[in-house]
């Protein structure tokens, strides 16, 4: 990879050769040779190429990134392992079609670049194309596995696009659930988990040591701590994911 050291992601991924070692692991754990991933918030592909591994040339990963600076460090990533199959979607996915203002986050953390203004936006904004992911692919074959979604406060828009096929696929839904990135489009954590929650999903949350890859199971939904990494599942999960 192609990476600086002024970008937080980039920089952490240069000095300690990985970058969350929560979602790496759970990936690891849930994704098999032939299944399909959607990385949601691809970022500069970190993730997606992870996934590409795991999944095998019979596998696919569809990568969703909308701003231009990311996007393009995802694309030239992708060409330089010479990876074949990842899908990149340059596009954001919401509860309707729309043009919408992406708000680019300065230098030192570009994936959060949110359709949020925020306090760490550098002014500049560009114009993206939003989809309902039910709709951008219905009528193909494309059924994930599992969905990794960190989008900056945009989740529950991104999910509301997404129930028919939550509803069908049931896959597994690692999400970033933070409520002050959530308010910043009139969205709460609370939202998210009654959505959740009536499509038959369960939550667990990180346990044991960060970054252990170990989840547990959130009995008391009203007990969110609102600011954390979360996994929803219908199925169980793997023993090695969770927390003894």
């Amino acid at each position: 990879m192609e990476l600086g050291i002024r970008d937080r992601v980039q920089k952490t991924i240069v000095v300690d050769g990985h970058w969350d070692p929560q979602t790496a692991i759970t990936l690891q754990a849930l994704l098999r040779s032939g299944d399909t991933m959607f990385d949601v918030g691809a970022n500069i592909g970190y993730f997606s190429m992870l996934a590409s591994t795991l999944v095998g040339p019979e596998g696919r990963i569809f990568a969703f990134e909308p701003s231009l600076r990311a996007l393009t460090k995802l694309v030239r990533h992708l060409e330089m392992n010479q990876v074949r199959n990842v899908v990149v979607c340059s596009l954001g996915l919401a509860d309707q079609p729309a043009l919408l203002s992406l708000y680019r986050a300065s230098a030192s953390n570009i994936g959060m670049t949110s359709l949020g203004a925020s306090d760490i936006s550098q002014g500049d904004v560009e114009t993206i194309l939003t989809h309902r992911l039910d709709d951008f692919f219905a009528g193909l074959d494309a059924v994930p596995r599992v969905v990794k979604l960190d989008v900056e406060g945009a989740e529950l828009l991104a999910l509301r696009g997404m129930e028919k096929m939550l509803r069908d696929a049931a896959p597994y839904v690692l999400c970033e659930v933070i409520d002050e990135y959530l308010a910043k489009l009139d969205c709460t954590s609370a939202e998210m988990y009654a959505l959740m929650d009536a499509l038959g999903y369960r939550a667990y949350i990180p346990a044991g040591q960060p970054g252990s890859g170990r989840w547990a199971l959130l009995d008391d939904w009203s007990r969110r701590a609102g600011d954390e990494d979360v996994l929803f599942a219908h199925a169980e999960l793997p023993a090695e994911l969770l927390a003894n």
